[in-house]
């Protein structure tokens, strides 16, 4: 039956193409499967039309409209605060938020069921806590440098053109 209908609506475009012609290339584009990509580009006085011409191109226009910034470490000076104390996890604490988990809810990022997470809380709580404790010690992050994150020369610099 609907192959039927579409024999008669592809005859009646194509029959009336003189009296209705935007029909006729609606039905085209329609079926069309084809992608343009990115179209040409006048850049100047010339158009650009090969893939590479047209990313050098884009580029140059985007490299001169941001910002480059800075690759020098931020000079801290004197404050007249008092020093934040570190922060610490405590096993209680993260026992506590493991068992507070609603086990009804969907995974997160890491794929782990907040329903598993809280039947084995108690096993794997002295671990978390550990990995917390050292996801927050800068020295343990950057042990060489005396907890201070420093770029090598070669990150510095932008990418070589």
């Amino acid at each position: 039956m609907t192959f039927i209908t579409y024999q008669k609506h592809l005859n009646n475009v194509i029959g009336n193409v003189d009296s209705d012609p935007r029909a006729f290339y609606r039905f085209i584009k329609s079926r069309r499967t084809d992608t343009i990509g990115i179209p040409s580009l006048k850049s100047g006085d010339k158009m650009l039309f090969t893939d590479d011409a047209k990313a050098r191109c884009l580029n140059n226009y985007f490299s001169s409209v941001f910002t480059i910034e800075k690759p020098d470490i931020l000079q801290l000076r004197n404050s007249d605060y008092q020093d934040m104390s570190d922060i610490e996890v405590t096993q209680p604490g993260v026992l506590k938020l493991l068992a507070s988990l609603d086990p009804k809810k969907s995974t997160g990022p890491d794929q782990l069921s907040p329903h598993i997470l809280k039947e084995v809380s108690s096993e794997v709580t002295p671990v978390l806590t550990y990995i917390f404790n050292q996801s927050l010690s800068i020295q343990a992050l950057y042990p060489s440098t005396g907890g201070l994150p420093i770029s090598s020369r070669s990150t510095r610099r932008g990418p070589e053109t």
